[in-house]
């Protein structure tokens, strides 16, 4: 696991780093790097009340405000969220009540209209494409988009925090020619900062997305554990309550998103988290029918850590088809 570091919210010259990313005209030699933080300690906070909607537009008055979510305050930021103090631990805001939707997303999705908002946000038409690197202007455009908007760069903030390491950053620059700087975090998605995010690195974009997803944007700590590097499966004592598994694809031509109960779903329940009761749920959970539980019908598999402890979910069957890039949260 990686080593532990708190970022911070801090003033620096004409540069204040906010919702984990920094806007400032920053000198051509300074880093793009930030501290080293561990995967496992994140904030979920990525909301949007309504906000970046189609009837809206990526609307920074009406969405993904700095109280609902993928802000400072309440989402993924350099204050609260990804600080490597207890690991992989953060606050939940990740909502959509009206907003960030663009277009309908197909049928076969399962949402209902008001859960469209993430899958939409994250359209081509956002000037977000898997087709390239993060860093391209062709993967991540400059200006328009998603970086027109001071909403659309909170979304921008929780793509890079999800798919770079700690020691990873981009710059981009806003319609109005300010540079922001975000940084990495999770790291479940590394390749995408140069390269394309094929079907694997998609899948796990995907569900770690989800798994900040909060429809009240409260601030309430998580921990992530996943079958993969960058996280893991190791837990933490101080997230000792296994909440819930998300898995699917945010980005393919048929969206699909999902999210099943964890063991101790019913302990302590996070307000607007595991929101399957609320037609604004940008998921829903293919288990529903038999009780909602990641092992119902046996269709998830239990992870393990190295010295043999049970650890979250390694892979989800919905139908025929196995689901391997699964993302478990935990609560306190």
């Amino acid at each position: 696991m990686k080593n532990l570091a708190t970022i911070q919210l801090v003033l620096l010259g004409l540069g204040i780093t906010h919702m984990g990313y920094t806007v400032s005209a920053r000198d051509a030699g300074a880093p793009l790097v930030s501290a080293a933080v561990t995967a496992h300690q994140t904030e979920n906070g990525l909301s949007a009340r309504n906000g970046l909607s189609g009837y809206n537009g990526l609307n920074g008055v009406n969405g993904l405000s700095g109280y609902n979510g993928l802000n400072g305050v309440n989402g993924l930021s350099g204050y609260n969220g990804l600080s490597g103090y207890n690991g992989l631990s953060g606050y939940n805001g990740l909502s959509g009540y009206n907003g960030l939707a663009l277009i309908d997303a197909p049928e076969s999705s399962g949402l209902a209209p008001e859960g469209h908002w993430l899958i939409d946000a994250l359209r081509p038409e956002n000037g977000i494409s898997v087709a390239a690197g993060l860093s391209t202007d062709a993967g991540l455009a400059n200006g328009i988009g998603a970086m027109a908007t001071e909403s659309g760069a909170r979304l921008v903030s929780y793509l890079v925090k999800c798919a770079l390491p700690a020691d990873r950053a981009i710059e981009k620059y806003d319609a109005d020619g300010k540079v922001h700087v975000f940084r990495g975090s999770v790291g479940v998605a590394a390749e995408w900062e140069a390269g394309a995010c094929g079907e694997s690195c998609q899948e796990w974009m995907s569900a770690c997305l989800l798994a900040h997803v909060n429809l009240t944007g409260r601030r309430v700590g998580i921990w992530l554990t996943a079958d993969h590097p960058a996280v893991d499966l190791t837990t933490s004592t101080a997230y000792p309550l296994e909440e819930a598994a998300y898995f699917g694809n945010l980005f393919s031509g048929a969206p699909e998103a999902y999210v099943c109960y964890g063991r101790q779903a019913a302990e302590r329940p996070i307000a607007g988290r595991v929101c399957t009761g609320s037609k604004s749920c940008p998921y829903i959970d293919p288990y529903a029918l038999a009780g909602g539980s990641c092992e119902a019908l046996s269709s998830c598999t239990p992870g393990q850590t190295p010295s043999g402890e049970r650890s979250g979910y390694t892979d989800c069957r919905v139908g025929e088809r196995t689901w391997s890039h699964v993302v478990t949260t935990w609560k306190p």
